[in-house]
């Protein structure tokens, strides 16, 4: 048996239906669950010997639970959000590249810039936005990482597609109240 606990934030709108597996053998009955209990196993089998909780394994782990469980049953899908949760897992693994805009995103799943803020829309969402989300939210993270304290806030902005210092350093202020160097510190005090 595997049990894995993310915050509930990490799964979106596929949160109450992700829990609806809690506690629950899950077959894997599709490729996608093979894939994920393969996956899996190494983990669970090597628990003890990772590090402490990792934000970074939780945020490697959140994709293919998604892929896996967000959509269980033929009558539950939904093929709009399901080409909007692949539009999301597809930005968030390329958060890194700083050309990453609407444009690229819509070319690369085979449909219009104009449709893919359609679909983003009927979420209460822009793509725009959620990359600026959860930029900020992984360079926040990684600011408050005490292993990642050597690394400057400028390289920790470039790994999530960041290379604007004044609008970082703005952004992160007006989202989290906090400076980078303020991020940093409670990191490494707490």
């Amino acid at each position: 048996m595997v049990v894995i606990g993310l915050p509930r934030g990490m799964l979106g709108p596929h949160a109450d239906r992700i829990s609806g597996n809690t506690a629950t053998a899950v077959a894997t009955d599709t490729a996608t669950r093979t894939l994920i209990a393969t996956f899996l196993s190494g983990p669970g089998e090597h628990i003890a010997d990772l590090p402490r909780a990792d934000a970074h394994l939780a945020d490697a782990l959140a994709g293919p639970l998604i892929a896996a469980f967000a959509d269980t049953t033929p009558d539950r899908l939904d093929l709009a959000s399901s080409l909007t949760d692949r539009i999301l897992a597809f930005a968030l693994a390329n958060l890194a590249d700083p050309t990453l805009c609407a444009h690229t995103v819509a070319r690369r799943h085979g449909i219009s810039a104009r449709h893919l803020h359609h679909l983003l829309h009927r979420r209460g969402q822009t793509l725009a936005a959620w990359v600026r989300e959860q930029r900020l939210h992984h360079i926040r993270r990684d600011l408050a990482d005490p292993d990642l304290a050597a690394r400057t806030t400028a390289a920790i902005a470039a790994r999530w597609g960041v290379h604007d210092a004044g609008h970082l350093a703005w952004a992160l202020k007006q989202r989290y109240g906090q400076t980078a160097v303020e991020i940093q510190r409670s990191g490494r005090s707490g």
